[in-house]
């Protein structure tokens, strides 16, 4: 998915001349769109969105084969999505960062490579979260095994920035995301722990939870079978 190519058809089949128009039509910051540039990768959820509105394959918008156009438009490959069915949708941001589910890893970036679509009410009645402060990351490492593995697809309520219950969340620890498990003790102590036995435990005490830097909470997962 090329970003230059598949800009040169977006401006073919929409008329855009820049690439803050494609911005505002998807409802995003020109910063995303220039992330994207960055990492040479154009997003799907995007093409969906504009295969939609202008009756054009998404699959040609991405790779410039197939038919450009169909009887159908896209629904010809993506039957599930209407213009009525993506209000009812929002649409994630993917970031090319990895949180270690192990020693640590560093931020490896900031870049928006893809967009994941979860619908509304389920976000609201079985995650009860605010949709807006939704992310997702990879996990790297296999400290959080069997609960995560690597690689898993995990997203994460940056809303809460700290400790709230007994749960999993993203840290920042000293410029390296982890991906732990934090138990409240009585005292106030804050157990950071892994699932996998292999991996020691630690307390964070006064000052210590302090410098405990929460980035948000696990609150669902993915992974390929």
């Amino acid at each position: 998915m090329n970003f230059k190519e598949t800009w040169r058809r977006v401006q073919e089949v929409t008329g855009f001349d820049r690439q803050t128009q494609l911005a505002e039509f998807l409802g995003i910051g020109p910063a995303s769109v220039t992330n994207a540039k960055r990492a040479d990768s154009f997003p799907s959820s995007w093409a969906l969105k504009i295969g939609e509105k202008w009756g054009v394959n998404t699959d040609w918008i991405l790779t410039g084969k197939g038919q450009k156009y169909s009887k159908e438009g896209v629904r010809e490959s993506h039957e599930a999505f209407n213009d009525q069915d993506l209000s009812g949708f929002i649409f994630v941001p993917q970031y090319d960062v990895k949180a270690a589910a192990g020693n640590g890893i560093d931020i490896q970036s900031e870049y928006v490579v893809d967009y994941l679509a979860f619908k509304k009410a389920w976000v609201k009645k079985k995650l009860n979260v605010s949709p807006g402060k939704l992310v997702l990351i990879n996990v790297s490492g296999d400290s959080m095994e069997p609960t995560l593995k690597d690689d898993d697809l995990i997203l994460i309520d940056t809303g809460i920035r700290e400790f709230k219950k007994n749960a999993l969340y993203v840290l920042n620890l000293g410029g390296e995301l982890q991906v732990k498990r934090i138990e409240y003790v009585p005292g106030g102590d804050l157990i950071i722990k892994s699932d996998n036995p292999a991996y020691t435990p630690f307390t964070a005490r006064g000052e210590q939870k302090d410098l405990l830097i929460i980035v948000g909470q696990v609150v669902w997962f993915g992974r390929q079978i």
